[in-house]
């Protein structure tokens, strides 16, 4: 049968009334067989399915690739091919077509990144993914070759490249979460956190429906103790994704947040679901604990007993500290008082011991003592203890150190009076965890440094080193300007990301140290109990600048 008959007979049997389909799809199946690169028996064929009931979904897309490529370039048809083969989990077979394509045409851009993809998705090789997405660059700065070059060095904790990249993306009216997520996280990784949490915040805002957006951006909120954003951003993605599909590090940091913020029975639903996945895990079990003691709930009595009985000394010396802080909860003041100072004699407990005196004396608003036991968990790596000062006592510090500098206000203004600043405009300030610097020349007086240690600050050759309230050691470069008087240092600050340097005066008095920070009397840190930290807070207050 030639070509002609066949359309003509196909024609006559669609044309029939009613329409002969078995003989038409006889007849389009035998145009396959005879003429496969001719057009007319793949339209037929997809005419017929779609005029089924239920239509062959598979063979129609079939049809419709088959008659695209038939109307394509030679490389173009072998471009779709290889989609077909990738669509179809075929990956290996996609790769020999992109290089059998990439043979006859190098600068195939398509065919560049599918390779690439290959190697960055289905190999893991992302250095090898990324020969080919620069040979893409070369040719042409599409948006999918800057993209995947961005996904390339993502994949190799290049986090700043991957930002170099996606800056350079042009501007498209369709939101991308892949290029957002890619920012937010590269952002956190390089712990710039207001920049991430905008990322995070526009994709929750572009698809308010997915809650993988909004736990991403609470577990963020949290860390920052933005405790108001993070319940809201919490509480949706709870809603949005259930409790089963929520993952461990958000429940672990919700649980943090609800305990904070005073929502234990919350903190006690979502412990029980990291139980259910890690049956046994102990220090779940003792999280569950705190968050039925602070709850008052029913179960703590016997939970409290079971687990006392653990031979575990940890277990057991945290079970003591939830027992005396219950006591305190029922109003047993003097009994829970009696355990406290009893374990505050055995070793091993005195972190735990000084946690709950000084939440005690903060039940009988003794800030003074509560503040100084608080700072002595803390100084023992309690982490309660550090949450307890930042959301409790941040007023109470601000009022001290306002009152000690007005008691030295004429010390400041002598101080200041020494020498005038060169008034450099205050800038953002970055400063990075302490890292090993070669030794060079240029160290203050041994006198000075012994001084200083006891403040919390260690001046080094070209920087210097300040231990902060949560007990991470911060370094920041710096140059001395002058030693006015024995007491008196004046030194320049210099950011690490090479903004302009900021003009700093520290003086010591008897016990003290004084600080201003561009003609501007900060903080006066006074060596007594109530004021343990003996702290710059000036140092912290340029970290977090805007």
């Amino acid at each position: 049968m030639t070509k002609v008959e066949l359309e003509l007979a196909l024609a006559q049997a669609m044309m029939s009334q009613p329409p002969q389909l078995s003989l038409a799809e006889e007849l389009a199946q035998q145009a396959l067989n005879d003429f496969p690169n001719e057009p007319f028996g793949y339209q037929y064929l997809i005419e017929l399915g779609q005029n089924r009931k239920y239509p062959p979904y598979q063979m129609l897309e079939d049809c419709r690739i088959k008659l695209y490529q038939l109307e394509l370039e030679p490389l173009e048809q072998l471009f779709q091919l290889a989609a077909l083969k990738w669509q179809q989990s075929d990956f290996d077979a996609a790769l020999l077509i992109y290089q059998q394509i990439l043979e006859k045409d190098p600068q195939y851009v398509a065919a560049l990144l599918g390779a690439g993809q290959y190697f960055l998705q289905i190999k893991e090789e992302a250095q090898k993914s990324l020969h080919f997405f620069y040979l893409a660059l070369e040719i042409e700065l599409s948006y999918e070759a800057i993209r995947s070059t961005a996904q390339a060095h993502f994949a190799l904790e290049e986090y700043q490249r991957v930002i170099f990249f996606l800056e350079k993306l042009p501007l498209r009216e369709e939101v991308d979460a892949e290029v957002l997520r890619l920012l937010a996280e590269s952002y956190e990784a390089l712990s710039q956190f207001d920049q991430a949490l905008e990322q995070w915040k526009a994709l929750c805002l572009a698809f308010p429906e997915d809650g993988r957006y909004y736990q991403s951006a609470a577990c963020l909120l949290i860390q920052e103790k933005r405790y108001v954003s993070a319940l809201q951003h919490s509480q949706r993605a709870i809603d949005l994704l259930g409790k089963d599909k929520l993952s461990d590090t958000f429940l672990e940091a919700a649980y943090r947040l609800y305990m904070t913020t005073g929502l234990p029975a919350k903190a006690i639903e979502v412990m029980q679901q990291l139980l259910l996945r890690f049956e046994g895990a102990l220090i779940y079990e003792l999280q569950l604990l705190q968050a039925e003691r602070a709850d008052n709930h029913a179960r703590f009595p016997s939970h409290l007993a079971k687990l006392k009985q653990l031979d575990n000394p940890w277990i057991f010396n945290n079970c003591l500290l939830e027992e005396a802080l219950y006591l305190l909860q029922q109003g047993k003041m003097a009994e829970a008082e009696a355990q406290l100072f009893g374990m505050l004699e055995q070793e091993g407990q005195g972190s735990l011991a000084s946690y709950g005196l000084g939440i005690l004396e903060q039940k009988r608003e003794n800030w003074d003592a509560a503040f100084y036991y608080l700072y002595q968990a803390q100084e023992h790596e309690e982490e309660r203890a550090t949450e307890q000062i930042a959301y409790y006592f941040g007023g109470y510090l601000k009022e001290k150190a306002q009152k000690i500098m007005a008691e030295r206000a004429e010390e400041m203004k002598a101080l200041l009076s020494l020498d005038d600043f060169a008034g450099v405009p205050r800038k953002a300030w970055q400063f990075s965890r302490l890292k090993e610097e070669p030794q060079e020349e240029g160290h203050p007086t041994e006198e000075w440094l012994e001084r200083l240690k006891k403040q919390h600050i260690y001046f080094g050759p070209k920087a210097g080193i300040w231990r902060n309230e949560q007990g991470h050691y911060i370094r920041f470069a710096y140059a001395l300007v002058a030693q006015q008087a024995p007491d008196v240092l004046d030194i320049q600050l210099y950011p690490l990301n090479g903004l302009t340097p900021l003009n700093c005066r520290l003086a010591l008095r008897e016990g003290e140290l004084l600080c201003c920070i561009e003609r501007q009397p900060i903080m006066v840190y006074r060596e007594e109990e109530s004021l343990k930290p003996e702290l710059i807070d000036a140092l912290s207050q340029i970290g977090s600048a805007n």
